[in-house]
């Protein structure tokens, strides 16, 4: 896969060092992996590159296939960045609605309000919630068990190709960061693992935009 090992390369020092930084100066915490600040502006610049570098390749690349692809980056850049940035809340001075008084500044925020339903419901309701939910997990796991002889050839198929292998390895950091970030497990530590999945998740995004110029007509 183009650029495969280079990008693991970079992925996994992002990630020691974010970690090791997190243990070593534990002073410097709040102004490295809180909101707006170092690691996170980090992030938000890498997919902002994504963006512009997307921007130019709508121009450059030939045939209609091609600039789909980049136009592809350039929305999952500019929303992710804008996900990064609760859309500006901070800097413009706007307030976030509340759902179940849950501020909702992100859309991604919908996943968390999701489980804070399922948490409340249990709370109500006893252990049975957990069952009922897990028997739809289940069900919908067999649906997509019993359809996988449509879904995984065409999976696989779309997975040989190097933009999509990254947009697919961006998709499980990100939803990875997501199940950090729910703090099921209670450890300082993984809030520098979850920015470490969310800056690799921004690299995978962006090799995958430096790949779709190499492979224009690769489809």
């Amino acid at each position: 896969m183009t650029y495969l090992r280079t990008y693991a390369v970079l992925a996994l020092l992002a990630m020691s060092a974010l970690i090791s930084v997190y243990v070593l100066l534990p002073g410097a915490r709040e102004q490295l992996y809180e909101e707006d600040q170092l690691v996170e502006n980090a992030t938000v610049m890498i997919y902002l590159s994504v963006v512009a570098c997307a921007a130019v390749g709508c121009f450059y690349v030939k045939g209609r296939y091609n600039k789909l692809v980049m136009l592809l980056f350039l929305v999952l850049g500019l929303l992710t960045s804008l996900e990064e940035m609760s859309y500006g809340e901070r800097y413009f001075g706007f307030s976030a609605p509340y759902i179940l008084d849950y501020k909702m500044d992100t859309v991604h925020d919908f996943f968390f309000l999701f489980f804070k339903v399922i948490k409340d419901m249990a709370e109500h309701f006893g252990f049975v919630v957990y069952v009922a939910f897990a028997a739809f997990a289940g069900l919908g796991l067999y649906v997509l068990y019993r359809s996988r002889g449509r879904i995984l050839p065409a999976a696989k198929s779309l997975l040989r190709r190097p933009p999509f292998f990254y947009i697919f390895l961006f998709i499980c950091l990100g939803l990875a960061a997501l199940l950090v970030d729910l703090g099921i497990f209670k450890y300082d530590l993984l809030k520098a693992v979850e920015e470490g999945l969310e800056m690799s998740a921004a690299l995978a995004l962006a090799f995958g935009c430096v790949v779709a110029f190499r492979c224009q007509g690769d489809h």
